[in-house]
């Protein structure tokens, strides 16, 4: 059966379900060869593209780069319209997505952090420990005969303990930067931590990154936004440890606890 038979058998419009090209795009080519790449999609009958940033740039995203890139972004764009297609903006400037170039981590707060367990120790009657609380404690407890005592910890405080029991099991959790960096459009310094991936937990360093980002590309692009730009698309957001973590997190389970608590007794009510 013909294609278009077919499609008006099924009754769907077949341009919606044509595929996307994925276009890494050189900012720092000759913008003619951008103009051809979106006209050679128009010819191969895709529905448009994904573009993402291939141009290096060395150290964090400067102003002088970005334009560059926005100057190549505004070609294709505007090809696209020509060419009536479509096109999803899939790049931050790095993967895992949220880096920005280095942008957004510019403070540690910001930084991708995870839970990890600084001390775990299983002591025998009459054996004793001393322990000097990290300073990136969370949580300390002592589990024994099947019960669980939670310790009072400040970071820092030393804490020590004797065992009256056969066997008790001493646990103390703290929380690290994640060490990973992320790989960047940006070719970055060894050890920048603005090159780590961002903590998106973090309603600050989403804002940020909304703001460095996806705001700049609205504030020059806004006549694009609905017809030709359908949106960001991001593939990788990064949370590859089991156990993430943020300031405040506690504090927001408690609270959001609570507002569940009183709803179920004006309920019940």
């Amino acid at each position: 059966m013909e294609s278009t038979k077919l499609a008006e058998f099924l009754n769907i419009n077949v341009d919606e379900y044509r595929p996307l090209a994925f276009f890494g795009i050189k900012a720092h080519e000759d913008h003619e060869s951008i103009r051809e790449w979106v006209k050679w999609c128009k010819r191969q009958g895709f529905r448009g593209f994904n573009i993402i940033i291939a141009s290096d740039c060395t150290g964090r995203a400067n102003e002088r780069w970005i334009n560059m890139v926005l100057d190549a972004y505004e070609t294709a764009f505007r090809t696209a319209k020509e060419e009536g297609l479509e096109v999803w903006i899939f790049d931050d400037w790095g993967y895992p997505s949220g880096t920005a170039g280095g942008l957004v981590c510019t403070e540690n707060g910001y930084r991708a952090k995870k839970l990890v367990i600084s001390h775990n120790c299983i002591l025998k009657k009459g054996e004793q420990i001393a322990i000097t609380m990290p300073d990136n404690v969370v949580a300390a407890g002592i589990l024994k005969n099947n019960t669980f005592e939670r310790i009072k910890i400040k970071p820092k405080e030393r804490f020590e303990y004797t065992c009256d029991d056969e066997l008790a099991h001493i646990v103390v959790v703290s929380w690290d930067y994640d060490e990973h960096a992320s790989k960047s459009s940006c070719k970055s310094y060894p050890g920048d931590p603005a090159m780590s991936c961002i903590d998106l937990l973090n309603r600050d360093a989403a804002e940020k990154f909304v703001r460095v980002m996806h705001e700049r590309y609205y504030q020059r692009f806004s006549a694009y936004f609905g017809n030709v730009i359908k949106g960001f698309f991001y593939d990788e957001p990064y949370l590859r440890f089991e156990f993430p973590y943020t300031q405040g997190l506690f504090e927001e389970f408690q609270r959001k606890k609570a507002m569940i608590f009183w709803k179920c007794c004006l309920t019940f009510w």
